[in-house]
């Protein structure tokens, strides 16, 4: 992918598809070269330039020197990492590298090693998360990386699932996803899904294009801390809005979420939701909010 061509005066940004597995370092490029163009800065100015400067052998990663610090830093102070920090900080590094089979091997690899479960899921994999959503939040990666590296914990958790059972340790609480009827967008609610799994919470996804009697139907059902409710169209947005709706008129007990590209903070008050997540990370916390206030279902039984 080609970031920028400039010549005689005159440039261009090239631009190509990003989707959920675009290399999140091209992703980068494109947005910083459009920033920079619209800024007015012309630094490539008879330069053709593509790629990543580690693809082009200018620089190292830079990851690998803050990680070369970090263990020449604890060694020099006489703090040598144990064999259990060091799979702890690799397990950390292959979610935020978007490594999904290997994040499945460190786990699978810790267990064996007799790390507890508890350990290999908040130490590594959640703190991998939160690093995520905080870099999300500061604007330095955007969401394909997010889900990319949302895929990696994924992967590390599904290992971890049945050591987890075993234990007895309860979930957080329970979280009823639906993206609302008219609407088949998926990506930010999977997305919402896979970072709740990671922090503990057991998530019921009920998928696309849900009618607002289904999603009451199900909640009675199965009780839920939370339902979050997500729409990528403005189309649905009433649907939305007649979901929130039905919970008001039957004096439900579910505090309700609502997010995606058109809803905002406005629009939740609005319409009377509970909660509102302007992103994946931001739903998060707002299910933490919610749940520690105790309002829903399964914290009142």
């Amino acid at each position: 992918m080609e970031a920028v061509e400039e010549a005689d005066g005159k440039g261009c940004v090239y631009f190509c598809s990003l989707s959920a597995v675009t290399p999140p370092e091209h992703v980068k490029i494109a947005v910083d070269a459009a920033l920079a163009f619209r800024r007015g800065e012309r630094p490539w100015n008879g330069l053709r330039r593509a790629g990543t400067p580690e693809a082009r052998g200018e620089t190292g990663s830079t990851k690998a020197k803050n990680d070369d610090a970090a263990l020449i830093a604890a060694t020099t102070a006489g703090q040598e990492l144990s064999e259990e920090d060091h799979l702890l900080d690799d397990l950390f590094d292959a979610v935020l590298d978007h490594e999904d089979r290997l994040a499945a091997e460190l786990a699978a690899q810790g267990l064996e090693k007799g790390i507890s479960t508890q350990s290999l899921l908040d130490d590594a994999l959640i703190a991998a998360m939160d690093d995520v959503g905080d870099e999300f939040s500061e604007g330095t990666i955007f969401v394909p990386e997010m889900l990319m590296a949302a895929r990696a914990m994924k992967a590390g958790l599904e290992v971890l699932r049945p050591a987890l059972a075993q234990t007895g340790e309860p979930p957080k609480g329970l979280v009823l996803l639906a993206t609302v009827q008219g609407d088949v967008h998926d990506i930010g609610k999977n997305l919402v899904g896979m970072m709740l799994e990671g922090a503990g919470y057991e998530v019921v996804d009920l998928g696309v294009n849900v009618r607002p009697e289904e999603v009451l139907e199900r909640a009675n059902e199965l009780k839920p801390d939370v339902v979050c409710l997500s729409a990528l169209l403005t189309t649905s947005m009433p649907s939305m809005q007649k979901t929130v709706a039905l919970f008001k008129k039957v004096e439900s007990v579910y505090p309700m979420i609502v997010g995606g590209a058109p809803v905002t903070e406005e629009f939740a008050l609005k319409i009377g939701a509970d909660g509102y997540g302007e992103n994946a990370p931001h739903a998060v916390e707002t299910v933490h909010r919610l749940v520690a206030m105790g309002l829903g279902a399964q914290s009142a039984a």
